[in-house]
C-alpha cells in the first residue's frame, strides 16, 4: 500500500504497514517482509508502533533478533512510549543465500487519538511498522501481513464479539473455543512455560459445583509484576478476559463472572502466551480464588459459551 488516508505519515519506507488499513485493528498482528539477500545487509531498521506499552517481537528467518517495548526499558513503568525505533543486527550466518524473511510479531494496546500536527481534529494513530529499512540493500523487502480471522468485517465468533480474538494462529484456529479437540497435545505443566522467544497456548479444563443461595466471586490470579517480559491472553470458556503483562502490570487479578464461568458445569481455561524475548516465559504462579462468597446471589446464570466448530480458512 503506497497511500494512506491516515494523515500520520510513515516515517521511511516505500510502502504504509499500517495494519487496520488491511483489515486487522484489532489484537496481535503478524508482518513478513521478504528480501533477496546479497550476503551484505547487516541489519535492518524497524519504526513499531503498537500503542502505549505495546510489545514486539522481531526475527530473521528462525533466528530472533530482538523485542521491542512500548516504554523505555523493560523495568521503567515510568515512561511509557507509543512507537519504538529499533536496529535489529543480524547474527553471523543468520542470512540465507537468495530468499528470506523477517517477521514481526506485535500487539495493539488500544487505538488511541492524537492530534496530527497542523490537523485540528483528534484522530487515531496507526498501528503497525511506521519505518522500515533494509540496510545497505539497493532493495527494500516486500511485505505480507496477517491478523485476526475474517479482520474486522467477516471475524468468526459474532457472539463473542468483534474485539475478542486477535492474530495469533491459536486465535485463528479456534485453539481457545470449548470443545476444541486437543487430544493430540503434550501433557505438561504451565510452569513449563516457553524457553525463548514465541507463543505458546496452554488448555486444561475443570468443573464447579456452587451451591445456590451465595454470590460467590472468583478470579484468576497471575504473579505479582516484574517477574519477567511475557505476556498472557486469558480466555475463559472463549471469552478473553483479560491481557497480562508481566513486565508492566498492574493488574495480575482478573476477575471472571458467572455465566462466563459455569458454575454448576464444565469450564475451559485457555492461556496464550507469548514470550516476547529470549528470555522467555516463566509462569510461576496461576490459580483461581474465591475472592468472597455473600448468601444472596441472583440464582441460576444462563451461558452462552460456543463450542469450537471448524473454521474453513486459518
Amino acid at each position: 500500500m503506497l497511500t494512506t488516508t491516515n494523515p500520520f505519515k510513515k516515517y521511511y519506507g516505500p510502502n504504509y504497514l499500517y495494519a487496520c488499513a488491511y483489515g486487522f485493528c484489532e489484537g496481535p498482528v503478524l508482518w513478513r517482509g521478504h528480501f533477496n539477500s546479497t550476503g551484505a545487509e547487516p541489519a535492518v531498521n524497524l519504526s513499531i508502533t503498537g500503542g502505549r506499552g505495546f510489545a514486539g517481537s522481531v526475527w530473521l528467518n528462525d533466528v530472533f533478533l530482538g523485542a521491542a517495548y512500548g516504554n523505555s526499558s523493560n523495568n521503567d513503568i515510568n515512561v511509557i512510549v507509543e512507537t519504538t525505533n529499533d536496529t535489529y543486527v543480524f547474527p553471523p550466518d543468520a542470512l540465507a543465500p537468495g530468499p528470506n524473511v523477517i517477521t514481526v510479531l506485535h500487539d495493539n494496546m488500544g487505538m488511541e487519538e492524537a492530534n496530527a500536527n497542523q490537523f485540528t481534529e483528534w484522530l487515531k494513530t496507526p498501528r503497525g511498522i511506521q519505518g522500515y529499512f533494509l540496510l545497505n540493500s539497493s532493495s527494500q523487502p516486500t511485505w505480507k501481513v496477517q491478523g485476526k480471522l475474517g479482520g474486522f468485517q467477516d471475524f468468526p465468533d459474532r457472539i463473542r464479539g468483534i474485539m475478542n480474538e486477535g492474530g495469533f494462529f491459536g486465535d485463528r484456529a479456534g485453539w481457545h473455543l470449548p470443545g476444541f479437540d486437543d487430544s493430540s497435545w503434550n501433557t505438561t505443566t504451565l510452569s513449563t512455560g516457553l524457553p525463548t522467544a514465541g507463543v505458546r497456548y496452554f488448555r486444561t479444563t475443570f468443573n464447579l459445583d456452587v451451591p445456590g443461595g451465595y454470590d460467590v466471586k472468583m478470579s484468576f490470579n497471575f504473579p505479582p509484576y516484574g517477574q519477567g517480559t511475557y505476556r498472557v491472553f486469558l480466555y475463559v470458556n472463549g471469552w478473553n478476559m483479560g491481557r497480562y503483562v508481566a513486565n508492566l502490570g498492574p493488574q495480575n487479578r482478573f476477575p471472571v463472572p458467572a455465566g462466563i464461568l459455569d458454575y454448576n458445569g464444565a469450564n475451559t481455561v485457555v492461556l496464550a502466551v507469548w514470550a516476547t524475548s529470549d528470555d522467555g516465559a516463566n509462569i510461576t504462579s496461576f490459580e483461581l480464588t474465591v475472592d468472597s462468597v455473600f448468601q444472596g446471589g441472583t440464582g441460576p446464570v444462563a451461558s452462552n459459551n460456543p463450542l469450537w466448530q471448524a473454521r474453513d480458512s486459518v
